[in-house]
């Protein structure tokens, strides 16, 4: 598989909420890997965090990347994103980060997409809570197991196990 010269080695995106539990916070840190005999060219990072309906909620852009640089980690953005919609395992609701690396001349290089979601665990007076709200587990053993074919199950087998899961309140699985 080939890669840029210059491209997107790794990030790391870090979300979290402020104690008001509306307004997300955000950190991004990228690692660019690039070969030291570039041109003179000069690169850029910009970022964008979208909803679910497109609607842009958070845009920056990083300072130029010179030629010649290799294997830099570089922070990017450190942000707070007002009226965000929390992740809770009822409302999965995740956000797409798009990082992009372009040259000099507005030439498009990468497009890196990520999905993320704004939430808070921490634990209070010996409570555990998911965005400020008490978090009850209920929890199960389960086996893949079917009494007329043994260990080999069916997506249907599976389907049912989850449904019973659902039914019964069940939130958390160890198998």
């Amino acid at each position: 598989y080939g890669k840029p010269k210059i491209h997107i080695e790794d990030l790391w995106a870090e979300t979290g909420l402020k104690d008001d539990y509306n307004t997300g916070t955000f950190h991004l840190r990228v690692k660019v890997s690039a070969e030291k005999a570039l041109s003179e060219n000069h690169y850029s990072l910009s970022w964008m965090v979208k909803d679910r309906e497109g609607n842009i909620a958070a845009s920056g852009a990083c300072r130029k990347l010179e030629a010649g640089e290799e294997w830099r980690q570089i922070e990017v953005a450190e942000t707070e994103i007002p009226g965000v919609r929390r992740w809770s395992s009822p409302d999965p609701y995740l956000y797409e980060l798009e990082v992009t690396l372009t040259g000099e001349d507005g030439s498009l290089i990468e497009i890196v997409p990520y999905s993320l979601g704004f939430r808070r665990l921490e634990i209070r007076d010996k409570i555990m809570l998911l965005n400020g709200e008490r978090i009850i587990i209920n929890g199960v053993n389960r086996h893949e197991w079917n009494p007329r074919r043994g260990r080999s199950i069916t997506e249907e087998d599976m389907r049912r196990d989850i449904e019973i899961i659902k039914r019964n309140n069940i939130n958390a699985v160890r198998t």
